[in-house]
């Protein structure tokens, strides 16, 4: 039962007590104080039948937009998937000089020698139909150049063998085109495809989902791998712990559905962007980030909020409270999780992350992330984590 059926239930009982009979009636005509609680029963329940259609209404149209939302994600991923097959015969070379007299025939050339020379493949005739550069990205120099196979069973023979381009004096790379999505999810698999090799677990890579010992994971579900993978988002220091990625319990990242003021969430990265779109009163951004599931797309969005300099400010000014509390609820809410972050102490914690505000100034692999005289950022996500761990050892 909602707040206000309750309500119009403690209502229609005051009614009944302050109305009812004081002594005997007229057995034959009703009584005025019977008639005059009948009509207020009738008004009640006007009121009610409208209250009801009007919580009904409001459960159809959040069903309504849960389904477009769902049904808008599936889209994405057929789209996803179609260009994944529309690039199922595109090969990339990362590295190949730029030649000033350049032209997609003597880049092909140039192609071809590496594949028959450098990865001794001339008698497999493998041949390309077409290739080009792609425009500079960020002033990369060179540009990577794509080539369009006669044959896409060829690439996994061209990539079998790309080991053998380490003799190279230049750095070339060759790798299967992909579209920005699953190259950005292959990227978070593919460290962890390496740690189950190294566990001698059968382990494969097919687009953007990890199979191991027959079993497939995506980005959405590494939670369930049957091992720990810690370690791969978390580098552990003398005095300090630092961490990045859904791979780490200490990540806003991590997959850890809670529940925060009668709302769940999947994991911190929700709560936080939610509450920056509840801030500027955006209801159609705080509807989508609630549908979202993976915690990168859900930072994108938060990003994205237009916010005035007031709201901003007002944003500044809660945001550590917001996500103190939310923290607190996550590692309550899960005991492994709390066991974890209590082991931590008393090191000091840093987020790995180039972000100033909430993040240690420098990378997981920077070597100086585990020496805090050497960052450059506030850190202030870890001296929240930090707080939450005195709260819950004190406990």
């Amino acid at each position: 039962m909602t707040q206000s059926l309750m309500y119009v239930v403690l209502y229609m009982y005051f009614v009944f007590i302050t109305m009812a009979p004081t002594g005997q009636e007229d057995e034959v005509t009703p009584p005025r104080w019977a008639m005059r609680l009948e009509e207020k029963m009738d008004r009640i329940n006007d009121k009610l039948e409208k209250l009801v259609k009007v919580e009904e209404s409001s459960q159809a149209n959040t069903a309504a937009i849960t389904f477009m939302r769902e049904e808008q994600l599936r889209m994405n991923e057929r789209i996803i998937d179609l260009e994944t097959r529309s690039m199922s015969s595109n090969l990339v070379f990362s590295g190949i000089p730029v030649n000033e007299r350049e032209t997609n025939d003597t880049l092909k050339v140039e192609m071809m020698n590496i594949i028959n020379h450098d990865l001794e493949l001339e008698e497999s005739n493998i041949v390309i139909l077409r290739c080009h550069r792609f425009m500079a990205y960020k002033n990369q120099t060179p540009p990577d150049a794509i080539a369009v196979m006669a044959n896409k069973q060829d690439i996994g023979t061209i990539l079998r063998n790309s080991k053998k381009l380490a003799t190279r004096t230049d750095k070339l790379y060759l790798n299967q085109q992909y579209p920005r999505e699953v190259q950005a999810r292959r990227r978070i698999l593919y460290p962890i495809l390496r740690s189950a090799r190294e566990r001698k677990m059968k382990a494969s890579l097919v687009k953007d989902k990890l199979i191991i010992e027959s079993r497939s994971y995506t980005v959405n579900n590494l939670h369930e791998l049957p091992f720990d993978t810690t370690e791969l988002n978390q580098k552990d220091g003398k005095n300090c712990i630092a961490f990045l990625g859904r791979l780490s319990g200490l990540s806003n990242f991590y997959r850890s559905p809670f529940t925060f003021k009668g709302v769940n969430y999947t994991h911190m990265e929700q709560l936080i962007q939610a509450h920056k779109a509840i801030t500027v009163h955006n209801k159609v951004d705080e509807m989508a980030i609630m549908l979202i599931t993976d915690p990168s797309d859900i930072k994108r969005r938060g990003d994205r909020i237009q916010m005035t300099t007031e709201q901003i400010n007002k944003w500044n000014e809660i945001n550590q409270q917001v996500v103190r509390d939310g923290l607190m609820a996550k590692f309550s809410q899960h005991p492994q999780l709390k066991l974890d972050l209590i082991a931590t102490a008393p090191k000091k914690l840093a987020e790995a992350s180039t972000d100033r505000y909430w993040g240690c100034g420098k990378r997981l692999r920077d070597p100086q992330v585990t020496q805090p005289s050497k960052w450059t950022g506030h850190n202030i996500m870890s001296k929240l984590l930090e707080g939450v761990r005195r709260d819950l050892i004190g406990e």
